[in-house]
């Protein structure tokens, strides 16, 4: 019997998803696979503007709580109609508070 988190644990360590560590187990957001159950590109563009620089929990943090940069909206809920937005705020995110 093949291993069945092999391919999501192949696409982590690609960098196409991340994973949320639980009880000694993965657990995969589903909000960042599309209806085929493969990884959203935009997921991917997303983790290469963090490059690391956000745990995976802080990940699902960012991306299901409300983003001042989406006008309050939850950058999950936006993936797929809004990509640009998403990826400015993660951009915005990535760059810190600005001061002036």
């Amino acid at each position: 019997m093949k291993n069945p988190s092999a391919v999501p644990n192949r696409w982590k360590h690609e960098s196409k998803i991340f994973a949320v560590p639980s009880k000694g187990k993965d657990l995969y957001p589903d909000y960042a696979l599309d209806a085929g159950g493969q990884p959203l590109p935009l997921v991917r563009r997303i983790l290469e503007i963090f490059d690391g620089s956000k745990t995976p929990w802080s990940l699902a943090f960012w991306f299901g709580l409300p983003n001042s940069w989406l006008g309050s909206k939850k950058p999950k809920d936006l993936l797929a109609s809004d990509p640009e937005a998403v990826l400015k705020a993660a951009a915005m995110d990535k760059e810190g508070p600005v001061h002036g």
